[in-house]
């Protein structure tokens, strides 16, 4: 994780340590069976989705392709990728503080690039309770290079107290894939950890640094007024090493998070 420096004298500073705890698998996934991935969204019709490939770094994959072979003759609405699969609903078998989802992923473009998540197509996992309703969700970062490198990618997350199944999304919304790029998944696991698990998003290339907003750019002469930091990071940021600096100084037992801001109640 790299070091990203706010203004107004404020430093944020992540880095990423995975701690291995004891797991118990609830799922995994070879992406060998299509009929495991009920639900397919194709905005534009222009991708190939095949189940159970082999290529180098996956024994069992899914691919997904693009088919246009000259973009360029089309309007850029019709030849815009934007995709999502999603699995078939799985039980939660057991209960546990937290969880672990994990996969590998790589690809290629002729053009490069980065896959990017936005909108309604990024990758997630979905929690429903016993009834089957839905109680919310856990993003998973999907931003790495189209080098054909393969990432593990490590989501490592509290587990909702009345999550009872999840199913598995997966997409993105760019870049465009066009007839020769390709994106593949493979080893997808679900697994139920302890508490003392260390939560983050792991494996992924930092290829962008973090960025760090105030609620209040301007300079206020309320001393007491509230100073909120929001934390975003595609490649996940690791709450527990994170460090705050305020004009140099460490400020970051100070700060109260809540979801992906902190909050500095009373300044100094």
């Amino acid at each position: 994780m790299n070091m990203n420096r706010a203004r107004l004298g404020v430093a944020v500073v992540a880095t990423l340590a995975c701690v291995v705890c004891q797991a118990k698998v609830v799922w995994t996934e070879s992406f060998a069976n299509e009929k495991a991935w009920p639900t397919k969204w194709d905005m534009n019709g222009t991708m190939k989705f095949t189940f159970g490939k082999k290529t180098a770094g996956m024994e069992s994959c899914l691919a997904v392709s693009g088919t246009i072979k000259n973009p360029k003759e089309l309007h850029w609405t019709r030849r815009d990728t934007a995709w999502h699969l999603t699995s078939a609903r799985i039980p939660i078998a057991g209960k546990a503080p937290k969880f672990a989802i994990s996969f590998k992923v790589s690809g290629e473009t002729q053009k490069g690039g980065e896959v990017v998540g936005m909108h309604t197509y990024y990758t997630r996992l979905r929690w429903y309770d016993a009834a089957g309703v839905g109680v919310g969700e856990c993003g998973i970062p999907m931003l790495f290079a189209m080098d054909g490198s393969v990432n593990e990618v490590r989501v490592v997350e509290s587990l909702p107290a009345d999550a009872a199944f999840f199913d598995l999304r997966i997409g993105f919304d760019a870049p465009n894939l066009f007839h020769g790029d390709e994106v593949r998944f493979s080893d997808a696991r679900f697994e139920l950890l302890g508490a003392d698990a260390q939560t983050g998003c792991f494996g992924l290339k930092d290829i962008v640094p973090p960025c760090v907003t105030m609620d209040a750019p301007e300079p206020s002469e309320d001393r007491f007024r509230p100073v909120r930091l929001c934390v975003e990071d595609p490649s996940g940021v690791d709450w527990a090493t994170l460090k705050i600096e305020l004009d140099g100084k460490e400020a970051t037992a100070k700060f109260a998070r809540n979801g992906g801001e902190l909050l500095l109640a009373r300044p100094d």
